[in-house]
């Protein structure tokens, strides 16, 4: 079992005015154990990070919006990373899924297509309803739009689970 450790040091991190930035980097060296992130495709879609670590012993995949890369908003890139990961792990491996958010929504770009741009919202959707371990999202200082749904912030059901039903 790994040690208990305080997150004090996080407060200092993280500035309470929403239009600053910080680098959820440091944040993730706080919280996860030490030495045990890997982080996946760090040169692509950088407003997002997604890693593989352990948390109190146990690994986990991690998805967090890093506001020191264009405020953490999700364009493009970031959108194919984010849905990506959460869809690997869960599958193979099993693990947890601990979504961290702090963003100002998304950046869709003016060559983009709303058509385009909602079928990367509804991919990220459905990867999320596949995730079968716990899911665990945590928001910093703000989440909007788009960027909620790369960060599970919205509730899904497994795709296979049925609307519940009151006895007749």
């Amino acid at each position: 079992m790994a040690a208990r450790r305080l997150l004090d040091g996080i407060l200092e991190v993280i500035p309470v005015n929403p239009r600053r930035p910080y680098d959820m980097h440091r944040v993730l060296d706080l919280l996860v154990d030490d030495g045990s992130l890997l982080e996946v495709q760090p040169l692509y879609g950088k407003p997002l990070i997604t890693a593989l670590a352990f948390l109190g012993g146990r690994a986990v995949a991690i998805v967090a919006n890093n506001p020191a890369e264009g405020a953490g908003a999700i364009d493009s890139a970031a959108a194919i990373k984010g849905c990506r990961l959460p869809r690997r792990p869960s599958a193979p491996f099993g693990l947890p899924v601990v979504f961290l958010a702090d963003n100002p929504g998304s950046w869709r770009g003016p060559r983009r297509s709303a058509k385009a741009f909602s079928s990367g919202a509804e991919r990220c959707t459905r990867a999320q309803r596949r995730l079968r371990g716990p899911k665990l999202h945590v928001t910093f200082r703000k989440a909007f739009g788009f960027g909620t749904s790369i960060d599970g912030a919205e509730p899904v059901r497994p795709a296979d689970a049925s609307p519940t039903r009151s006895p007749a």
